[in-house]
């Protein structure tokens, strides 16, 4: 959900690209923060001989990652108030089964939407590692081998960044595209202060929902942008369940 009241983030529909924020500029303190790193104490004294200063290297290599958040409802009360500006922004529907293909194909490396992975307790590093799920069994690794090799460093801080409280943010029901450390080597030419400018193509934008509160000029902007090529919905209210409908 965008709440597309300046200039900026209507320019990211204008010039059709998908906006990728560094971790730090998110608002939940905890969100991405890997100075958790630094109470992994058997973790960084497992690795410490394979690489100098590790604990600097997690922080500083993730706090430059970008990230781009999904949601897969588009009824909920909060988000609308929290993240479209008291319900005057909008909801833009995005039609994702193209995107693992068309990321990691433009970033040069794998870049897949994924799930958050709501916990209640931090992913432990101290020990193996879950990796992999297969069809009939899960994966283990060790943290060591996975820091030696670029691709598996990449997975691993995915996996961290994907990690949030359960109890807090699991009715977001949110995905993410992580821009890790080897997109960002292949694509300086994206990265700015706070994040990066990522194309889209147009025809993966497939709908847009206007907040209650939505005023007409913003309609208006929104309708010139995309035209008839997406659907148009409203929210609205309903008083009998006392939650957001969209039609």
């Amino acid at each position: 959900m965008d709440d597309l009241s300046s200039d900026k983030k209507i320019e990211s529909f204008q010039k059709n690209y998908l906006w990728f924020s560094k971790p730090r500029f998110f608002n939940d303190p905890f969100d991405c923060n890997m100075e958790i790193i630094k109470y992994y104490n058997d973790f960084l004294n497992s690795i410490n001989s394979i690489a100098d200063k590790t604990e600097d290297l997690i922080i500083d290599n993730t706090k430059e990652f970008g990230i781009c958040c999904f949601s897969e409802t588009k009824t909920n009360i909060h988000m609308w108030s929290h993240y479209a500006d008291s319900h005057k922004g909008i909801c833009v529907e995005y039609n994702s089964s193209e995107f693992d293909d068309y990321f990691s194909q433009l970033l040069q490396c794998r870049c897949y939407l994924n799930p958050v992975d709501y916990r209640e307790k931090l992913i432990d590093l101290n020990g193996d590692i879950e990796w992999i799920k297969h069809k009939d069994y899960i994966e283990f690794k060790r943290i060591a081998s996975i820091i030696r090799d670029p691709k598996d460093l990449d997975l691993l801080f995915e996996k961290l960044l994907l990690q949030k409280n359960k109890g807090i943010w699991s009715n977001e029901r949110e995905s993410r595209l992580i821009i890790g450390g080897l997109a960002r080597q292949n694509n300086k030419d994206k990265e700015l202060p706070s994040g990066y400018k990522v194309p889209i193509k147009r025809n993966m934008i497939t709908g847009v929902i206007f907040g209650i509160n939505t005023p007409d000029n913003l309609r208006t902007e929104i309708q010139k942008i995309f035209g008839d090529k997406v659907q148009y919905q409203d929210t609205k209210l309903d008083f009998e369940n006392w939650e957001l409908k969209v039609e």
